[in-house]
This record gives structure tokens, C-alpha cells and sequence, in this order.
């Protein structure tokens, strides 16, 4: 949702600098031709530029990080017993059922509005003639003229001399030729869709005037200024029912005669040519922005580990022993089951997913520099926080015997469904398709044959950073989870947060080449375990190094020259 503000905010923004562009600068001008295509092009533009990211023509080398994996803690909750609240609408559901209405009503009308039309030239129909090969359709008064598509509706009940008729005619066939009920359905469909902008309802103001002037040119060619200005004020202002048609008076305003009155010239080039460094800087500022992402955060510290440093020492990444809950694995699963609750808002909106944290377990034992590297919503990554705040103090990571400050990953999982022990502590959440249990937590974890330095040096030899990503300058986290069956094979892939298609698709690929795993056991026992791995992707400084002492590694462009 933050994202879909964020992105009409800026769209909106565009719109703004274009439009205060035209009022400023092109609205007074004669180049009506140039107005038009201008009022019709920036509306568009205004709703790509955000969308653009402007690729780089350096890529950097990178670093490839592993984080510490755990599988999921699942956490339940009974979806047949909502809380008393449940019949309370979040905001963004509010937001969005608000935006549907809108764009359910402006259909509607513009639907209404078309079949209206449809029905009264088809009551006109037996009436019609012909006049330069387009089809003229009496209104008998019941409408003043205008053109719509390649009709022209004549209305029949007023006084006109022959040459007065010529003038009338002429104006709506310029509109019929030149397809500017094209540009008005054009505009119409983007105030459908942002409907709730109101710069449009100015655009399309701006072009219907635009649409007037460029016909008035065309009989101007064919009369005088003063003689034409006389007809549109002789022209009575009769009600409207189409207001999407070319309407030969409903334009009549000082500022249309005025327009009549004014000596055509050329415009200043600078005016003209104005919009292109207008486009330019806002595809920089807009393209080039990166939004605030905690993965793309927490990557911008020492390339060796990843963060920043505490008190001065570093954070590592890996370490022989990594930390422990205080009376292991299971002990901790309990404790998120005791502690965590599955927010409200979540259960109404029927949302299910994994978020993901990380943090880090300082040499004493503390909890500290809590981070979402995979959200779900805003409310359960707050619970997911506030719960690891909560925890006791763990038994710090070390290497080498001594304790160490480690990153820890944690992914929790919010599944609704029937409340179960086994599910809260962690065990048997589903089945294969050979009906046995998959385990997201054992007593002894699957392991990469020669250990987990093998597997890094197995990634590091063959991972590849996808060119795409590098021009991209695209930094973060690809979290894939995976079973590893009680015969060591792994299936069932899938992206739990992604990254790009290409760092996607490379995960998968690295973790589809990997040799059979030994399995994970329960009470002595091969069993299938599902296994989380983050791979970190981060542009970084280029190094051929690789400590193995505190297993780390950064490694240099592989294949992307």
C-alpha cells in the first residue's frame, strides 16, 4: 500500500509540473497543434515516469552474502474465531473498496453517456444528409450542434444564412477530421482510472479549448475575425446532455474571442522546446530515487560482514558456532508461540505469509538491530519486533571459542488454520505428496555434505550476479525455502522474497545444482525438513579474498564483462 501511495504521489507530481508548465508558458501561444499533442503526451508521461528506472552503464563488482538460516516458526491462529472486531474494516480495504466505487461510477457514466448518444443519432438517423461526405444529423433543438466520431448533429431550429451554415459546418468537420473525440475518450479513461485526481478534469478542460481553437484557425482561413466573432456571439448556450462532444458553442467565452482576435505568430523556440528539460530532471529525480528498503539498509556496511560494526567491532555473518536461545531450538519455538499474537488486522484481511527478521546476537548475548528483511504487514513485522525484543539473552556466537557479535536470521511464518500444539511449536505443519510429515524444525538440521564452509565455497564458485541486476545497481536479499527429503534431495522450491526475476532465477538455479544434502533426523530418525536460505545480493568493492576463518567471502564479477 505504502508503494502505491508513494507512486500516485509522484505521478501526481508529474502531472502538476506539466500542467503549471502549459499554463505558464503555452496557453496564450497560437501553436495550437503543439498544445494538443503536449495536453495529450504528459498525462501519459506523468504515469510512466515513476515506473522508470534508468539503468547504469558501470556495473560494480559485488559480494554475495548467506545469512543465517532457520526454518520457519509457524504461528497459528483459529480462522473460525475471529475477534469481536473482525467485522472492522482496515484502512487500506477501505481505501480500496472507495477506489473501486469510483471507478465503477465514472464507467458507468461514460457507458451512459455513450449509449445515450448512440440512441438519440440512431432517433435522428431518418433525418440525416450529407455534407462534405460526412453524415449531419438534425437535432430539431432538442441539442445545440456538435460532432461526435463521424457525426455531425445539426441543430435545424435556428436562423442561419447559407454562409453562417458553411461556417458552423466547417468548425465541427475539422473536429470529425482531425479525431478529436479520440482525444476526449482518451483523457475520459484516465479519469476513470484516477478518477479521484483532479488535475485531469483541468487536462481535459485545457484540451477541449485547445480542440475549439485549432477549428476556429480552420474557418478563420475562410472568413474574417470580426465576421466569425459576430456568428459565435449571435450562438445561443443551450443545456447540454453529452459532455464529451465537440460542441460549436460551448465554448463561448471572452477567452475563446479573444483567442479568434489574436494575430497568429511563432512562438518562442525556448517555449517549446521547454518540456524536454522539464522531463529530463523529473526522470532523474523520480527514476533514480531508491525507496527505503531495509534489506538495501542493512547492505551498506563493511562488505566483510555486511553491517555495521557495535562499539567498534565488527558483525559477522557466519561464525563456527553460531548463537543459541538459551535450552536450544525448541525452547525458543515456545517461547514465540507463548509470546507472539497473530494481529487483528491480519486475521480480518485473511493474511498469510512469512516475515522474515534479522538481528543481531552481540558477543554478551543481547538482541539488538532488529530488521524486517521480508514484510508481510505492517502489523505482523511489528509483532514480529516487538517479540524478539522480548527474548532472553542468547548464548553469544563464537569463533575459535571466543564470542563474537553475529547476524541472526529468523523467518517466521503467520499461517490461519485450526489451532494445533504441534503446528504453534514448529512440527509437522504439512505432508508431502507421500504423506509424510515435513518438518520446519528438528533435533539435528539437514547439512551440505563437508559442511556449511562447502556450501559457501559451492555458491561462491557458482553463483553468478545477473547482468540486468548490476546495470540496475539492484542490491538485496532473494529468500528461497526448500525441502530437504530423508534421502538428502532437495525439492520443492520456492521465492519467499525476491529480489529481480534475473537474482530469482539465479537462486534457483545455484540451489537446483546443489549435491544431495544429509538429512535432517527426529528422535534418530532421516525425516523431510524444510530449510530457509537468504542469498544477499550487494554491489560492493571488488576483492578476490576469501576468510574462511570467519567464513565470509567476497568474490568478483563473474561472467558479466
Amino acid at each position: 500500500m505504502n508503494n502505491i501511495l508513494l507512486y500516485l504521489l509522484e505521478s501526481g507530481t508529474c502531472l502538476l509540473v506539466f500542467y503549471l508548465l502549459y499554463e505558464l508558458l503555452l496557453k496564450r501561444e497560437t501553436c495550437f497543434l503543439y498544445n494538443r499533442f503536449y495536453l495529450l503526451i504528459t498525462p501519459l508521461l506523468s504515469f510512466i515516469i515513476p515506473l522508470v528506472e534508468l539503468p547504469f552503464l558501470q556495473p560494480e563488482p559485488f559480494t554475495i552474502f548467506v545469512a543465517q538460516q532457520l526454518a520457519p516458526i509457524t504461528i497459528t491462529v483459529n480462522a473460525s474465531a475471529p475477534s469481536s472486531n473482525s467485522t472492522i474494516l482496515s484502512w487500506q480495504t477501505l481505501l480500496g473498496i472507495l477506489y473501486t466505487v469510483g471507478v465503477a461510477f465514472f464507467s458507468f457514466r461514460l457507458g451512459k453517456q455513450l449509449y445515450l448518444l448512440h440512441q438519440f443519432a440512431q432517433k435522428t438517423q431518418p433525418d440525416s444528409f450529407y455534407w462534405q461526405n460526412i453524415p449531419v444529423h438534425k437535432t430539431q433543438g432538442a441539442q445545440p450542434t456538435f460532432s461526435f466520431w463521424n457525426c455531425i448533429f445539426w441543430d435545424n431550429s435556428q436562423t442561419l444564412s447559407t454562409s453562417e451554415k458553411e461556417r458552423i459546418l466547417l468548425h465541427e468537420a475539422v473536429h470529425i477530421r482531425q479525431k478529436h473525440s479520440l482525444d476526449i475518450l482518451y483523457l475520459e479513461l484516465f479519469r476513470i482510472i484516477f478518477w479521484f485526481n483532479p488535475l485531469l478534469y483541468l487536462y481535459q478542460q485545457a484540451l477541449t479549448n485547445t480542440h475549439e481553437f485549432i477549428a476556429d484557425a480552420a474557418v478563420l482561413r475562410t472568413t474574417s475575425p470580426e465576421t466569425y466573432t459576430s456568428l459565435l456571439a449571435r450562438q445561443m448556450l443551450h443545456s447540454l446532455e453529452f459532455s464529451f462532444g465537440n460542441y460549436f458553442n460551448k465554448s463561448l467565452t471572452l477567452k475563446r474571442m479573444k483567442m479568434i482576435q489574436q494575430i497568429p505568430h511563432r512562438p518562442s523556440i525556448i517555449k517549446l522546446l521547454a518540456a524536454l528539460p522539464v522531463l529530463g530532471i523529473l526522470l532523474f529525480v523520480l527514476s533514480c530515487a531508491e525507496p527505503e528498503n531495509p534489506v538495501n539498509q542493512s547492505s551498506k556496511g563493511n562488505s566483510k560482514t555486511n553491517t555495521l560494526n557495535i562499539d567498534g567491532e565488527e558483525v559477522f555473518t557466519f561464525v563456527e558456532q553460531a548463537p543459541n536461545f538459551p535450552g536450544g531450538m525448541e525452547k525458543m519455538v515456545a517461547f514465540l508461540g507463548k509470546n507472539i499474537k497473530y494481529p487483528e488486522a491480519a486475521i480480518n484481511a485473511n493474511l498469510e505469509g512469512t516475515v522474515v527478521a534479522e538481528f543481531v546476537v552481540t558477543k554478551a548475548g543481547k538482541i539488538t538491530d532488529i530488521k524486517i528483511v521480508k514484510s508481510l504487514s505492517p502489523e505482523t513485522n511489528a509483532e514480529a519486533k516487538r517479540v524478539i525484543s522480548l527474548m532472553p539473552n542468547w548464548e553469544p556466537g563464537k569463533q575459535d571459542g571466543k564470542p563474537l557479535h553475529v547476524k541472526y536470521t529468523l523467518p517466521i511464518r503467520f499461517a490461519l488454520g485450526e489451532p494445533a500444539t504441534e503446528k504453534i511449536r514448529g512440527f509437522t505443519p504439512y505432508q508431502d505428496d507421500q504423506n509424510k510429515n515435513i518438518f520446519t524444525q528438528v533435533e539435528v538440521l539437514p547439512q551440505f555434505p563437508g559442511g556449511i564452509e562447502k556450501m559457501y565455497s559451492f555458491l561462491g564458485k557458482n553463483i553468478k550476479y545477473p547482468a540486468a541486476a548490476q546495470k540496475a545497481k539492484k542490491e538485496g536479499t532473494v529468500v528461497v525455502t526448500f525441502v530437504i527429503t530423508d534421502q538428502g534431495i532437495i525439492k520443492d522450491l520456492e521465492i519467499v522474497k525476491g529480489l529481480t526475476a534475473e537474482t530469482n532465477a539465479e537462486a534457483l538455479r545455484v540451489i537446483k545444482l546443489m549435491p544431495p544434502w544429509t538429512p535432517g533426523k527426529q528422535n534418530g530418525k532421516p525425516v523431510n525438513v524444510q530449510y530457509t536460505l537468504p542469498l544477499r545480493f550487494s554491489l560492493g568493492a571488488r576483492s578476490t579474498s576469501i576468510q574462511t576463518s570467519y567464513i565470509n567471502w567476497t568474490t568478483p564479477l563473474q561472467n558479466n564483462c
